[in-house]
């Protein structure tokens, strides 16, 4: 189209940083750069604006303007998308003065229309040559998108979500050049979150966000709620197999932030946090709790593939004030601690995760090493230091592990209930390697209760540990203390059928397969039976777990 002429005039730009820039800007009213008809590849937009002058800092064609006129509903109608069409295929665009705030709302803003895309950005915002303290895209409209771009070395975040929620970060280079492996270092955050409900990342490989290389955290969530991350490498090269480390922690929820979720439940929703320069994930607060927040299924200290070390200092860090949290189904690896909580702070859940090659504990309650038991469990601190299982024996028979623990919270009233985990440790018996069964058993003191594992993956002499999780009903629904540290190791040994008399004293303990090798007591006339079933009762408090699912 060709350009209409229209007047100049001067346009105030909201920064991160403090204060505000002011430059010239021409808005175009119509025919140069704003089509209202048309939509951007890949969008279901009705109006676009288009960045076409390769490294134009004003006018038609370069980011600025595209910005400047997203904001204006009248030349750029929401929702409108900013599509890329700079010559050359890769192009940079390298903004002296902060770029304008989005303050619309429903603007997308799709580098991935720009031609040659092919899964991995080719548009760089570089903000080296702006030294104001400033973000490289602000997203303050609510309901806006950012795809396909490599944003580095501003002297703010990478990009920051303030004002309104509901934002879209997807498919993005965040302080990584478009090599996927060279660092760009912004001076702040990957991504500074302070409004609720937006997702970072995706389950495609396409919506997949790398964040790092920052100077600070990958992700910060403050203060907020309803906040997704979910499907990135944080701390990682494109391809996940090299640390490109955040100089900070790979995701950070702290000031009362709340409800938020790391990961999930599916393999589409996993996180790879690693190589980053203290913890991967960071929860502390400083008067109000950090709360119901889920940190689920996540690759902490590997490769994408699972089968590497790239730790973090710590794996997860739980500051103070972090109450009713969950850790549920992460692989934790890491060359300092697995998950290490300061507290103050209760209730939270650490379930079915696995641990290795960690030089500290695996889970470290008030950060202080191993905590002994006490009796009753009436001590308090983090999680109320939970008092672990302590193994009777563990047995193994035609494939079928049958273990035996101990409990004592008899002290603690609030606890009905108290959910035993069972996994494979490692040799030293310090980490639990492999997840293997769990049981909820009613009441605050458990004696002698087993658990069974039918095919369960061990071998005579592996050793294993388990968590004790405290529940203040006898159905395990609702968290009462939260987790224990693990428990002491037990090796499991074979389980040798016992002599059984034919006396009415009792039932005779017998293996899982439920043998014995029948005698006639002293005095007892010998008398064979043969019954239909075993002549022995089971084990008190039967059960029969499912081998667990791969994470894979």
């Amino acid at each position: 189209a060709t350009d209409l002429p229209v007047p100049t005039r001067i346009v105030t730009e909201t920064t991160a940083g403090t204060g505000t820039a002011t430059g010239r800007a021409r808005e175009e009213e119509a025919g140069s750069n704003a089509s209202h008809t048309g939509s951007a590849a890949g969008a279901n937009a009705t109006s676009s604006v288009l960045v076409g002058t390769p490294n134009a800092e004003w006018g038609v064609g370069s980011v600025r303007q595209a910005l400047v006129n997203a904001n204006h509903g009248a030349v750029c109608p929401a929702p409108c998308t900013i599509a890329f069409n700079l010559p050359g295929g890769q192009r940079t665009s390298t903004p002296p003065t902060a770029l304008p705030a989005i303050t619309a709302a429903s603007v997308r803003i799709d580098a991935t229309t720009q031609p040659g895309y092919s899964g991995t950005p080719l548009v760089t915002l570089d903000g080296s040559s702006n030294p104001n303290p400033s973000a490289g895209l602000q997203l303050s409209g609510g309901n806006d998108t950012v795809k396909g771009l490599s944003i580095v070395t501003f002297q703010g975040p990478a990009i920051a979500i303030d004002t309104a929620g509901s934002n879209t970060i997807s498919g993005n280079y965040l302080g990584i050049h478009t090599d996927g492996s060279t660092a760009g270092q912004n001076a702040g955050d990957g991504v500074l979150i302070t409004t609720a409900n937006n997702i970072i990342g995706g389950t495609t490989g396409a919506a997949r966000n790398v964040i790092s290389g920052n100077f600070g955290s990958g992700v910060v969530i403050k203060g907020v709620s309803g906040n997704a991350v979910r499907g990135n490498y944080i701390g990682l090269n494109a391809a996940g197999t090299t640390a490109v480390a955040n100089q900070t922690d790979g995701v950070q929820i702290l000031n009362g932030a709340s409800s938020n979720s790391i990961g999930g439940t599916t393999t589409a929703e996993r996180n790879v946090i690693s190589g980053n320069f203290n913890s991967g994930i960071y929860m502390s607060s400083g008067s109000s709790n950090c709360a119901g927040n889920a940190i689920a299924g996540n690759y902490i200290g590997t490769d994408a593939a699972g089968t590497a070390s790239i730790g973090n200092t710590t794996a997860i860090y739980l500051g103070t004030n972090v109450s009713f949290n969950t850790i549920a189904g992460n692989t934790m690896v890491s060359s300092g601690g697995g998950i290490t909580f300061d507290g103050p702070g209760i209730g939270n859940a650490i379930l079915g995760n696995t641990f290795a090659g960690n030089s500290g504990l695996s889970i470290d309650l008030a950060n202080d090493g191993a905590t002994p038991n006490d009796a009753g469990d009436g001590d308090v601190g983090a999680n109320n230091l939970q008092n672990t299982p302590t193994f009777v024996d563990a047995s193994l028979a035609a494939g079928t592990l049958t273990a035996r623990v101990n409990v004592d919270s008899a002290s603690v009233a609030n606890t009905a209930g108290l959910r035993v985990e069972l996994f494979k440790s490692d040799a030293s018996g310090a980490h639990a390697l492999a997840f293997l069964a769990s049981q909820c058993f009613a009441g605050n003191a458990l004696n002698g209760v087993s658990i069974t594992v039918s095919s369960a993956p061990v071998v005579i002499g592996d050793k294993l540990v388990a968590t004790a999780t405290s529940y203040s009903d006898a159905a395990c629904s609702t968290i009462a203390d939260g987790t224990s540290e693990l428990s002491p190791a037990v090796a499991i040994n074979t389980c040798t059928p016992p002599s059984a008399t034919t006396t009415q004293s009792g039932p005779t303990p017998t293996c899982p397969s439920g043998t014995v090798n029948p005698t006639a007591a002293a005095g007892t006339p010998h008398k064979r039976r043969h019954p239909p079933h075993p002549t022995a009762s089971p084990p008190a408090h039967p059960y029969r777990a499912t081998p667990p699912r791969s994470n894979h």
